[in-house]
């Protein structure tokens, strides 16, 4: 049992029910009580654009004042990822946190028009420790997505070939979400691959150069989509030599 309180908004409460097979009394007789806290509980009565203003707002303004940002989305198969990245395309106000920060990225790009600044993005799906393009060209109608490659060195991650492309527009950038996803749902289709065990990372980039000065600013928000958590746990170990 899950509860949130009008007296601990930022608290979670969880009460486990007692296992009547248990040897212990104290556990077989009364509930286990928990309680999590955490900087914001969203119920299951709050709007998208609630989670932006408090979740995505504060990101952007920092992607936008030169800094590295991420939001991801964790947890079971089913608990609302997807929904809550994406959103749903029935109504306008069901706009997830990625297109809702596209949006509002480039409303306040437009008051900063004496700067030099580009806009790019990168659209990558992980599964079974690969990972694919989404914006390549050869990803439309194609049942096999482009790969790429991942390489760390213990200091830095290198994506090689995958494929980086302007936006000069929220509109373009928009249709360069909306391309992906269609790319992601064609292989799925015709790959078997399931949403919920890949991940989705989509990533803005941004270049800036203000007037009359020579410092080049540069900074990338990512969005991921991550696979459902539920078969962490589950994982075998791996034989040792």
């Amino acid at each position: 049992m899950f509860e949130v309180t009008e007296d601990e908004p930022n608290y979670i409460k969880v009460a486990v029910p007692a296992d009547p097979t248990s040897r212990s009394r104290q556990v077989s007789d009364a509930k286990m009580q928990y309680k999590f806290k955490f900087g914001k509980v969203f119920d299951e009565q709050s709007k998208q654009e609630e989670v932006f203003d408090e979740v995505g707002k504060d990101i952007c303004d920092g992607f936008l004042g030169g800094f590295n940002a991420t939001v991801f989305a964790y947890g079971q198969t089913g608990s609302g990822k997807t929904y809550t990245i994406e959103g749903s395309s029935k109504q306008y106000d069901d706009r997830g946190l990625l297109p809702r920060c596209i949006s509002y990225v480039f409303d306040q790009l437009s008051e900063r028009k004496a700067e030099d600044i580009r806009i790019e993005v990168t659209y990558l799906e992980i599964y079974n420790d690969s990972a694919y393009d989404l914006l390549n060209a050869a990803s439309g109608g194609n049942a096999r997505l482009p790969k790429v490659t991942v390489q760390d060195n213990g200091k830095q991650c290198t994506i090689r070939d995958l494929t980086v492309h302007p936006a000069t527009t929220e509109e373009t950038a928009t249709n360069l979400l909306f391309v992906g996803k269609t790319n992601r749902t064609v292989a799925k289709t015709s790959m078997n691959l399931q949403s919920s065990r890949s991940h989705s990372i989509f990533t803005i980039y941004m270049t800036c150069r203000k007037p009359d000065s020579d410092t080049i600013v540069r900074s990338k928000l990512n969005l991921v989509d991550l696979a459902g958590s539920e078969r962490i746990g589950n994982r075998a170990p791996r034989a040792s030599s």
